[in-house]
């Protein structure tokens, strides 16, 4: 959960780069053709970032076969009852959202976020605009600038670029409320495990407190002994001395 939130909030830093690029160029007098190698650049750092947020083989962010679609299950708290029974609960990140999922690029089909051409097609916009296609799915105009790019697809593709910000502040949200319902869980572990080892503790110095009383009182009882056992033998002493 942790690694595919830093994906995600650093694709959704690199995307705000995007669109501030995009309006650039729809300034009069700007070097279009500039811009658009900025704009690939930050496409293939996105690329980057999004193959990077990977951990114990998995990438929440990247689409490969039809086998990523299913829910991810997290564990989210391990409890034990009164009776002594164990069960394991889990939390699940759906990556079935509005349009696609959340995953951020899909190599297969036109699901995902940025290589979604629904967006467009609600938008109803001319062109069918992603801002990256799959590998294995190379159909869709990709957000480029060049001398044939009009203004009016400059302003569609920064509409396109908004709704696709709106759908990855979604999933950093549905991250974020995991991260948090995982750690408030491993706070109430941690202060649980602390309460048990307190009452252990008490337990454990109330059974020292009794063990220490007996243990006084049997030298208490050991000294009462050898006492008299002094004084029996101190007076057997005096009467033996009358017959001398």
């Amino acid at each position: 959960v942790d690694v595919t939130y830093s994906g995600m909030n650093a694709a959704i830093g690199v995307m705000d780069e995007v669109k501030a690029k995009l309006v650039m160029a729809r300034e009069p007098g700007v070097d279009r053709s500039k811009v658009n190698l900025e704009i690939e650049q930050l496409r293939q750092q996105i690329y980057s970032i999004i193959d990077s947020s990977s951990f114990a083989g998995q990438n929440w962010l990247h689409r490969y076969t039809d086998a990523d679609d299913a829910p991810q299950q997290i564990v989210g708290s391990f409890v034990r009852d009164g009776a002594g029974g164990v069960s394991v609960e889990t939390l699940s990140y759906d990556r079935e959202m509005w349009l696609g999922t959340n995953h951020l690029i899909d190599e297969v089909y036109h699901f995902g976020v940025l290589t979604n051409v629904d967006f467009s097609r609600v938008l109803g916009t001319d062109k069918e605009w992603v801002f990256m296609n799959g590998r294995q799915h190379d159909i869709h105009p990709v957000m480029e600038l060049t001398d044939a790019t009009t203004d009016q697809d400059i302003d569609e593709m920064i509409s396109v670029v908004d709704v696709m910000l709106m759908q990855m502040t979604d999933g950093a949200a549905q991250l974020g409320a995991l991260q948090t319902r995982i750690a408030l869980h491993d706070n109430f572990i941690a202060d649980l495990r602390q309460t048990i080892e307190r009452g252990i503790g008490r337990l454990v110095d109330e059974d020292m407190n009794e063990a220490s009383s007996r243990l006084k009182a049997q030298q208490a009882q050991v000294q009462l002994a050898n006492q008299a056992l002094g004084i029996a033998n101190a007076q057997a002493e005096s009467v033996l001395q009358l017959f001398r």
